[in-house]
């Protein structure tokens, strides 16, 4: 839009809300004072605020100090919402690591069995092989048959994000400054390589190498 104006190919910016430019006071400021450094006028439908006298200038960095704030205390909600679920077992939210899955509704993650063994996969490779590189691991899963959670091939990323995560793999879950102890599978657990292990919530499941992690 403001690469736009430059071209002088319109003279007004017409939006809903003035929240809808933007949530922060500072970018609001940023963009109307580009749009006018390019004779661009930023008129709001909902607030009648319009020209550059001080009274509605005024106004609109009101309300976008007010955007702001609303902003803030929505983050601020929902992340005590997501650490209060953290520390009672549940997952509080991003896309689950491979070999589980997340359903709508429900607090906890669901084990994935099929995708649970590409995980001990890599786990028992670098376990095996401490000095292969991430795509050398990741050649040989691929190799192997093992495919990503969305069906697709293992790159060096996939590797390090389960590499990363092999606390979560043995039963630890870390969101923010939270710790706690994933609980029992039960279903789905009789696996080769899987095992149970007791704890708060009812629907996640341990991954065991029967060994020491590497």
């Amino acid at each position: 839009m403001v690469t736009d104006a430059k071209g002088k190919t319109f003279q007004v910016v017409l939006v809903a809300k003035m929240d809808r430019i933007a949530r922060d006071l500072m970018a609001q400021l940023r963009i109307e004072k580009e749009l006018l450094t390019h004779e661009v006028e930023l008129v709001s439908a909902a607030e009648p605020f319009r020209g550059q006298d001080p009274s509605s200038v005024l106004f609109r960095q009101i309300i976008g100090a007010f955007a702001q704030f609303e902003k803030a205390r929505i983050t601020e909600r929902m992340s005590g919402g997501r650490k209060q679920k953290a520390r009672t077992g549940g997952y509080a939210g991003g896309r689950p690591p491979i070999g589980y899955r997340a359903v709508r509704g429900s607090k906890v993650l669901h084990f994935d069995p099929v995708k649970a063994e590409a995980v001990i996969r890599v786990l028992t490779l670098r376990r095996q092989h401490p000095r292969w590189t991430l795509q050398r691991l990741a050649d040989q899963v691929n190799a192997d048959g093992y495919t990503t959670a969305r069906g697709a091939a293992f790159q060096r990323v996939t590797v390090k994000r389960i590499l990363g995560r092999r606390d979560f793999y043995t039963g630890q879950y870390r969101y923010a400054d939270i710790k706690a102890t994933r609980g029992p599978s039960p279903d789905s657990c009789k696996r080769r390589g899987l095992s149970k292990k007791t704890g708060p919530s009812r629907s996640a499941c341990r991954l065991s190498l029967q060994e020491p992690l590497p």
